[in-house]
């Protein structure tokens, strides 16, 4: 185990400019001695030791966090050793899974309060529905426990590199899961589909080049091949995986908010050399890796806006129709749109001519607000006509009398509560396949190449279902929906076991204590 750097920041900016003005002062000194030398000589010679200075600058700058790394002491974040793996007495283990030989058993510093509480969820569902820490099915997928729980998702507005689509709410996991220990390997993938896609063969590098539609029949051909139904194996919904991957923590990583500690959790382009290497880093809590690095994860959830009701309004996927300036303002209809995301709207009295039949605006179709919110006919010389499209605008609104007209899927900002279209009032229009089945699948963690703040816990990609690239890749999710929890004599039995297995490679901690408390 390495030293750790009790250098602070301040500390290592200075040693770093130090450095640069040594490089400075050892190049004019170099020069010096040159002086006499042909022009050619000198300028050779000036060039190799810019290159020098260029290189030194590199590595202070590019690399400085790998050069953190080392100086980083593990075991005060947190640490794990290769302990035999606990069986429950009574168990509920699914035939197509078998407790582990060894498993990474966990240990967390004793001043992480939080890290300490997420150990014992995941341990109180070992003993309440009698399932071990980690396991493994016959093609050597390792899987850990996620236990049922309540978190955080999505991130605050006040977090570094948030975007719009992650506003934050309360979720909830109801049922115990496995989600597999690293991502899905190249060896796994032609073990069960007998091929390898990947465009860099390595069998024990995760799978690669692989699109969400080919997870899918990977999926399908592994549970036929374990005698199970469909969708026993499948991807982690993008709940699962924020869940399991915060483990307890309600910080832009798993690890908290400390950039500099990042080299020792996540394989990205600072410490590019051990990538895929599993277990080269450090886990989280739950004793899963590489969440936040090395592969861009696919989930089973199609996109769509957390939170967000069909009558809100959610900025980029729903369209801006018109800002409600009065008089109609044709050349710039959505220069004053300023609705906020989540503003509800409201259908009443406001219609649009369906004329492809569709049952949707489109950008061709008059808008009109009447005065009889029950009429559905546009009647000029009574109601109010708002909008005729960006392609209509030469045409005249006279010709318009007597259309029919539905409220389909637009809706008004009604600011003043009237149930009532008014002057000032925006339009928008809302599109339920751009929102909620717009084929798009979300892809969380950061790949290996990508700066930290697209690795965050919260961080929520997008990609076709048949998008492929190198650093694309997946983990298996093995959920366990209908598992109830044994009854209290059986518990008590696996807890009392529990106890006894952990004091034996333990001795020194009181987490038994803290589970009889728990049931206090």
């Amino acid at each position: 185990m390495s030293k750790k750097n009790n250098l602070s920041k301040e500390q290592l900016k200075l040693a770093q400019d130090l450095k640069v003005k040594l490089a400075e002062q050892q190049l004019k000194n170099q020069l010096n001695t040159v002086k006499k030398s042909s022009n050619k000589s000198i300028f050779i010679l000036a060039g190799l030791l810019l290159v020098s200075l260029a290189l030194a600058l590199s590595f202070l700058d590019g690399s400085s966090k790998v050069a953190i790394a080392h100086h980083i002491d593990k075991s005060e974040l947190i640490s794990y050793v290769e302990k035999a793996n606990f069986s429950p007495p009574f168990s509920q283990l699914p035939t197509d899974l078998k407790s582990s030989d060894v498993y990474s058993f966990i240990i967390a510093p004793k001043d992480n309060p939080e890290m300490h509480e997420t150990l014992i969820l995941q341990r109180e569902s070992l003993i309440k529905y009698g399932l071990p820490l980690e396991v493994e099915n016959q093609f050597g997928m390792k899987f850990r426990l996620i236990p049922p729980g309540q978190f955080l998702m999505g991130s605050p507005q006040n977090e570094v590199g948030r975007t719009h689509t992650e506003l934050l709410h309360e979720s909830e996991i109801k049922y115990p899961f496995y989600l597999q220990k690293f991502e899905t390997t190249q060896k796994t993938w032609v073990d069960v589909r007998k091929q390898n896609p990947a465009k860099e063969p390595r069998l024990n590098f995760p799978i690669q080049d692989v699109s969400f539609n080919d997870c899918l029949i990977f999926f399908q051909e592994l549970n036929k091949k374990l005698g199970l139904e469909q969708h026993s194996y499948t991807l982690p919904s993008e709940k699962e995986w924020e869940y399991a991957t915060r483990a307890g923590s309600n910080t832009p990583w798993h690890f908290g908010d400390d950039q500099s500690l990042a080299p020792a959790y996540v394989i990205s382009k600072y410490n590019v050399d051990p990538r895929y290497e599993k277990g080269h880093l450090l886990p989280n809590a739950f004793g899963l890796f590489n969440t936040h690095g090395n592969m861009q994860e696919f989930t089973r959830s199609p996109f769509f806006i957390y939170e967000c009701k069909e009558n809100q309004y959610a900025h980029s996927w729903d369209f801006k129709i018109y800002d409600g300036d009065h008089p109609e303002d044709i050349d710039l209809p959505r220069n004053n749109f300023n609705v906020e995301i989540r503003t509800k709207g409201r259908q009443t009295g406001l219609y649009f001519h369906d004329a492809n039949g569709d049952g949707l605006w489109t950008n061709s179709e008059i808008i009109w607000s009447t005065k009889d919110s029950l009429d559905p006919v546009y009647k000029k010389n009574r109601d109010t006509f708002i909008w005729r499209g960006d392609q209509n605008r030469e045409t005249d609104t006279s010709t318009f009398d007597q259309i029919r007209g539905i409220n389909g899927n637009l809706y008004y900002n009604d600011k003043n509560n009237d149930f009532t279209w008014n002057p000032g009032e925006e339009i928008w229009g809302y599109n339920e396949y751009k929102r909620y089945k717009s084929g798009y699948q979300i892809v969380r963690g950061g790949a290996w190449a990508m700066d930290l703040k697209y690795s965050r816990a919260a961080m929520r990609f997008t990609h076709s279902n048949n998008d492929k690239g190198s650093y694309l890749g997946m983990r298996a999710s093995r959920p366990l929906y209908t598992m109830k929890e044994l009854p209290l004599e059986q518990q008590l039995k696996n807890r009392e076991a529990w106890d006894e297995f952990y004091k034996s490679i333990n001795p020194t901690d009181n987490i038994s204590e803290t589970h009889k408390d728990s049931q206090q």
